[in-house]
C-alpha cells in the first residue's frame, strides 16, 4: 500500500474507531432523590439499580451509588433498557427495598434509551423497620455462633431473605407486618420463635422498636 492510499485512508479509520467507541460505551444516567416516609431527603442513603430488560450475564452486577447531604445520587453508565430502583440505609432502619420482605409496593422505574439517555427518578424508603437484637450459642458450651437468620412473610414463606448474624447480631424486620424468624447452624437443632404457647408464631414489631431475643442453639445428638 502506498503513502498516498495510507494517508487518506487513516482519517477513515480513525472517524470508524472513534465511532464504535462512542456506541460501544454505556451512557445512560439515572438520576434523582431518595426520601423517607415523610418525604424528607435521605443523606447517605445506597441506591442500586436494576434492569429489568437485561438479561444477559453481568446485568445483574450489584452497583451503589451513595446519596449527597441533599439526598440526590446520580448512577451513570447505563445501557438503553428499563431499570427498577431500589435504597437502603440500614443504620437509620432502612432495609435494602430491593428484597419483598421488606418492599412497600411496587418499586419506581427509570426509562434509559438512546433518544432519552437521562431519567429522573424518586425513591420512597420506609417506615422504619424494626429491629431484632440476638444473642446466639450453643446451649451445652454457651460458645457464641454465628449462624443463619432467615425471616420470611408469614403467609407467604416465598418471600423471604437470609443472612449470617455474628452473635450479638441485628437483623432488621419490616414494621407491623407479620413475618416468622428462624435461625439455623450445622451441627443444631433449627430454632424458630414461637409465641407464649411455645408454638412458632409470627413476629409483628412497631417501626423502631427493638426487641431482644436469647437463642441457645441445641446440638444434634450424635
Amino acid at each position: 500500500m502506498s503513502r498516498r492510499i495510507l494517508a487518506s485512508s487513516f482519517p477513515l479509520l480513525l472517524a470508524a474507531i472513534q465511532l464504535s467507541s462512542q456506541t460501544s460505551i454505556p451512557s445512560g444516567v439515572i438520576r434523582g432523590t431518595v426520601v423517607n416516609e415523610d418525604s424528607e431527603p435521605v443523606a447517605g442513603a445506597d441506591v442500586r439499580v436494576n434492569c429489568d430488560t437485561d438479561e444477559s450475564p453481568g446485568s445483574r452486577l450489584v452497583r451503589y451509588v451513595q446519596t449527597d447531604g441533599a439526598g440526590r445520587f446520580v448512577m451513570g453508565g447505563l445501557k438503553p433498557g428499563r431499570y427498577s430502583v431500589f435504597a437502603k440505609k440500614e443504620s437509620d432502619g432502612y432495609p435494602y427495598s430491593g428484597y419483598g420482605v421488606y418492599a412497600v409496593g411496587a418499586a419506581p422505574t427509570a426509562d434509559v434509551s438512546a433518544a432519552s439517555p437521562t431519567a429522573d427518578v424518586q425513591v420512597r424508603i420506609g417506615p422504619k423497620a424494626a429491629t431484632v437484637v440476638l444473642s446466639i450459642s450453643d446451649a451445652v458450651t454457651g460458645k457464641p455462633l454465628s449462624p443463619a437468620v432467615r425471616i420470611w412473610r408469614w403467609t407467604e414463606e416465598r418471600v423471604f431473605m437470609s443472612t449470617e448474624v455474628h452473635s450479638p447480631g441485628k437483623v432488621l424486620i419490616p414494621a407491623r407486618i407479620e413475618v416468622g424468624l428462624e435461625v439455623s447452624e450445622p451441627g443444631y437443632q433449627t430454632w424458630q420463635y414461637c409465641g407464649p404457647s411455645g408454638q412458632p408464631a409470627p413476629l409483628n414489631l412497631f417501626s423502631g422498636s427493638t426487641l431482644a431475643l436469647d437463642v441457645k442453639l441445641q446440638p444434634v445428638p450424635k
